[in-house]
């Protein structure tokens, strides 16, 4: 039983031996571990800090091309509605100048029509007269004669009554 003991007791002392150096070797491990861990989070917040950083040198960009951007659309259509204004304005002045025009040149029309209207009817006029002239002239031959037949009658007619 000695020898059982004896043998016993140095497994014991081994396996506390083979435990002591496998905790050292576990502990040592774990600082490892622990450390690189660390690192890892020490690389990964330094990938942080730098993806943010060009995130925000992104966003600056974004903002600084958008603004140029609007600025460039605003004045592309600032021009164009200049453009536009000024192609309306000059099709109005060059639609009052014809329209003038066309007034002008229908008022000289009227003129020269109300003028050869009034010579035709000026002429038609006379025509009418000189013709009612010669067409009376018989009738006021007749007519003086008997004026003066219906005078000289009268005339012997008065003094037939004074003798009377």
């Amino acid at each position: 039983m000695t020898i059982v003991w004896v043998l016993l007791s140095a497994i014991v002392l081994i396996l506390t031996i083979a435990l002591l150096f496998s905790y050292r070797a576990s502990a040592s491990r774990e600082g490892k571990e622990l450390l690189e861990i660390t690192n890892k989070l020490s690389s990964i917040n330094s990938d942080v800090l730098r993806i943010e950083s060009s995130v925000k040198n992104e966003i600056i960009t974004n903002r600084a091309e958008t603004n140029s951007i609007a600025r460039n659309t605003r004045d592309e259509l600032s021009a164009s509605l200049n453009n536009f204004s000024n192609v309306v304005s000059t099709s109005i002045n060059s639609t009052t100048e014809l329209q003038k025009n066309q007034l002008e040149l229908f008022a000289k029309n009227l003129a020269a029509l109300t003028k050869s209207i009034e010579e035709k009817l000026q002429a038609l006029t006379t025509g009418i007269e000189n013709k009612l002239q010669i067409a009376m002239q018989p009738a006021q031959t007749s007519q003086k004669k008997a004026a003066k037949s219906l005078r000289i009658h009268w005339i012997v007619s008065k003094k037939i009554l004074q003798n009377l």
